[in-house]
């Protein structure tokens, strides 16, 4: 077992300086949680400004900010070190292109509609990831319940332009099985799976029993109807819960 000869550092104070755009009591209060007193060495802590800082830039479009300078000194009132970072902001780029790349269960122009991605404005990047969520709950509303959505990204220099590649692990597609209704004669099952449409092998969807359930208090067919308690099995062909 190796150890080093003393304990690291701990940050006491972050000082941040070349950042114009973002104010500094904006970027110390972002760091503060996750670096202030914690053990110091230049590796962890550019890892912190890239989880989190970098994201704040990356909102504006500033896609290329750096880091290149981090400074330490001896703290004077607590034991630790204050550390300062010189911010390169770089220039801000725009969203470029955004296309669906790779094999997708839906057609890409649903899916990119469905993400209503700002093309042509500032690249803030957290409306992207934004609106990759949607592209998943989209393809997840499909029955593909353990979709999953990624992004490449292209940094054009000379455009000042970001394209985005997006990428869809659609997974298996859940399908409804059997419906078991619990608690209602003949006739009120008749009735309601009358207003289910309930067909085989249909596309499972999350929150298929609440959208029904309130289908049926808004027609009136039940008294009292109180929440649903779904029952089901979440393999492969058969339905997750609802």
């Amino acid at each position: 077992m190796f150890r080093p000869a003393r304990n690291l550092p701990a940050v006491a104070q972050v000082t941040f300086q070349g950042n114009h755009v973002i104010p500094q009591n904006v970027l110390r209060e972002a760091i503060a949680g996750v670096a202030v007193g914690s053990p110091y060495t230049e590796d962890r802590f550019r890892e912190v400004l890239n989880l989190a800082i970098r994201p704040l830039y990356e909102m504006r479009g500033r896609v290329r900010v750096s880091f290149p300078e981090i400074r330490t000194e001896p703290a004077k009132d607590v034991q630790g070190v204050n550390v300062t970072v010189t911010v390169d902001e770089g220039q801000s780029y725009e969203l470029g292109k955004v296309a669906i790349e790779g094999p997708s269960p839906l057609a890409p122009d649903v899916l990119l509609k469905a993400g209503d991605f700002k093309t042509g404005d500032v690249a803030n990047f957290d409306r992207v990831t934004q609106g990759l969520e949607r592209i998943r709950l989209a393809v997840r509303h499909a029955g593909y319940l353990e979709a999953k959505v990624a992004m490449d990204r292209k940094i054009d220099n000379d455009k000042k332009a970001v394209d985005v590649a997006v990428h869809i692990d659609a997974g298996p597609r859940f399908t409804m099985g059997k419906l078991n209704i619990v608690g209602l004669d003949l006739n009120g099952e008749f009735e309601i799976k009358a207003h289910l449409d309930h067909e085989g092998r249909r596309p499972v969807q999350r929150g298929l029993s609440d959208l029904f359930l309130t289908r049926v208090r808004e027609e009136g067919l039940f008294e009292n109807l109180g929440r649903p308690n779904p029952s089901s099995r979440s393999t492969t062909g058969s339905t997750p819960p609802m």
